[in-house]
This record gives structure tokens, C-alpha cells and sequence, in this order.
């Protein structure tokens, strides 16, 4: 696995197309101008066989951490619902289903 080139600390840049995105998906205007104007930092930990996240936006910071291949319950940023997610791992991409 080559999870270790993640390992590290990030920030985001820029989004493409997210105000579309988030449009068709229902979001409101006040909540879409958010979303496009910010600009969350990450820091990624690899702890034994798992992976440690730790998300800093604005005044909210968050931690997740998961196994890759195991199904978990996270919340969806868009609406708050849960949801069940699996984080693989495909040569060197890693994918969110």
C-alpha cells in the first residue's frame, strides 16, 4: 500500500466546479458560498494499521479515523445524515465509496 505519500500535513487550494456541484445536489446559495470560499487544512497520520485525519475548518476541527477495506459511519458535510463509507486503497490512489 502506498499510503505513506499521504501522510503528511495539506491544505486545500481551489475547487473546481463545486458551486455546480453542490447546486445540483440541492445545497442553498448561503451554504454553496461557504463551501467555495473556504479553505480547510489537513493533517494525515498513519497509526499502526490505521489512518488518522485530522480536518481544521475555520473554527471546527475534526478527526477520523478508519481501517482501509471496512465499511464505517460517517456524517455527510452536505446534510448531516449518516452514511456508510469504505476508504480503499488502488495502487497509489486512494478511493472513497
Amino acid at each position: 500500500m502506498a499510503v505513506n505519500q499521504y501522510v503528511g500535513s495539506w491544505t486545500h487550494e481551489k475547487s473546481e466546479g463545486l458551486d455546480e456541484f453542490l447546486k445540483a445536489m440541492g445545497v442553498g446559495s448561503i451554504k454553496r458560498k461557504m463551501a467555495t470560499t473556504v479553505n480547510p487544512s489537513f493533517r494525515v497520520e498513519l497509526d499502526g494499521n490505521k489512518l488518522v485525519i485530522h480536518q481544521k475548518l475555520l473554527m471546527k476541527a475534526k478527526r477520523t479515523v478508519f481501517e482501509f477495506d471496512v465499511e464505517r459511519t460517517d456524517q455527510n458535510p452536505l446534510d448531516g445524515k449518516d452514511v456508510q463509507v469504505t476508504e480503499t486503497m488502488d495502487g497509489e490512489h486512494w478511493n472513497t465509496k
